[in-house]
């Protein structure tokens, strides 16, 4: 089987011809592999913490809601529970203000 195919990324064009053979013929299904997250995206509340606090997101304080914000903005979907645990646990942070209204800077500057 012949196929043509036209790519686009980063606003370039690639096309191509590939000739496709059949596969010796298999009872089951071909295995396909799960496609492994980029550098740049966490599967977890602290992964995702860790990626702004590299970015200089915590460089100024930031409250519960702006992270959340943030990191929805990012394309993260967390529960806000989830969220301020990881937020109390990151050593970096320093939380300010009373229980309901906690502000998190960091203590020190993301190494480059």
């Amino acid at each position: 089987m012949k196929i043509q195919f036209r790519v686009w990324q980063s606003g370039k064009v690639f096309e191509g011809e590939a000739v496709l053979a059949e596969a010796a013929s298999s009872k089951t299904s071909p295995r396909i592999a799960k496609e492994r997250p980029t550098a740049g995206h966490a599967n977890k509340p602290s992964g995702a913490l860790d990626l702004l606090y590299r970015k200089g997101f915590f460089a100024i304080e930031r409250t519960l809601r702006a992270v959340l914000d943030q990191l929805r903005k990012d394309g993260y979907n967390f529960s806000p529970p989830s969220v301020l645990m990881a937020l109390k646990s990151r050593e970096y942070l320093h939380r300010r203000g009373a229980k309901g209204s906690y502000r998190f800077v960091q203590k020190y500057p993301a190494a480059a």
